[in-house]
This record gives C-alpha cells, structure tokens and sequence, in this order.
C-alpha cells in the first residue's frame, strides 16, 4: 500500500513539474509568437532568417529528361528565394555567382534521394517518391543556377 502510494505522487510530481516547466517555457517566448496565425509572407520571413547555411559540397550535374518549371514566391528577394516544385520545395540563394539550396522539404509522399547543395555553379537535389513496393515512384530534380544575384530553377521527371 505505501508502496503505491510513493509511485502515484512521484508521477503527480512529475506530471507537476512537467506542467509548470512548459507553461514557463511557452511564456518566456513573450512576442515571439503574437497568438494569431502567420500570414504566408510571414511564414517565408521567419524562415529565411532561421534557415542555416548549407555544407559546401562539389558540384555535379544530374542526369535529367522531360523539363517542367517550380513555383516561386513573387515576395523573395531577389538574393534569396523560396520554390516548391512537384516533390517539395526549397530555399534557393545566390553569393558571388554561386548557388546554394537550402530549407530543403518534401512534399508528403516525397523524401529526399541524393543532393549536392553547392555553393556551386549548379546546386541541386532529387525527391524520391515513395514507391510503396509497387514499383519504382516517380523522381524530380531541381537544379539551381545564379545568374548575377538571382536564383533560376529548373525542376525536370528524372527518368
């Protein structure tokens, strides 16, 4: 009986502790977060400022076929920009001629196979559908070139 008794407060104590801990952690962040939802734009902001740098990798060029062309946010800057194209999108920048991804995500369904996030001439990474067994799931890469400060993406099906 006392047993039992020592076990239910050490886990009343815990679950306390636990409780206050988070409830002073979420408080700390004060305006960080303003208790309303982020407008896209927002969203981008936030990113981009909290987007690390990318490991310097060699660059290559993947083999590709059939062409097609990402979205880009119309409000990136022109250093920095977000694309989302039919695997996931990404961050892509451009610093002294050279090309860089960064904030890599895949959609839903999506992973990441292989990349070489430069800075190079040519920065790129390839999403891989999930085949799920039944045969071989599509997969897209998405090149990034610098002309000048501004990123230009290609997304082509690799076959």
């Amino acid at each position: 009986m006392r047993r039992g008794l020592l076990i239910t407060a050490g886990w009343v104590t815990a679950v306390a502790t636990a409780t206050v801990l988070g409830f002073t952690a979420v408080s700390s962040l004060g305006d960080e977060f303003p208790g309303r939802p982020l407008s896209r734009q927002e969203v981008e902001d936030r990113l981009a400022q909290t987007t690390a740098q990318a490991t310097a990798q060699p660059s290559s060029s993947p083999s590709s076929s059939s062409a097609a062309s990402p979205t880009a946010s119309p409000a990136a800057s022109s250093a920095r920009r977000h694309f989302t194209g039919s695997g996931g999108s990404l961050w892509a920048t451009c610093r002294n001629g050279l090309a860089s991804v960064e904030g890599i995500t895949p959609k839903t369904g999506f992973r990441l196979d292989e990349s070489q996030r430069g800075p190079a001439r040519t920065a790129w990474v390839k999403f891989k559908q999930d085949g799920g067994g039944h045969g071989r799931g599509q997969e897209f890469v998405v090149s990034v070139t610098c002309d000048g400060t501004t990123a230009t993406v290609t997304e082509t099906k690799d076959d």
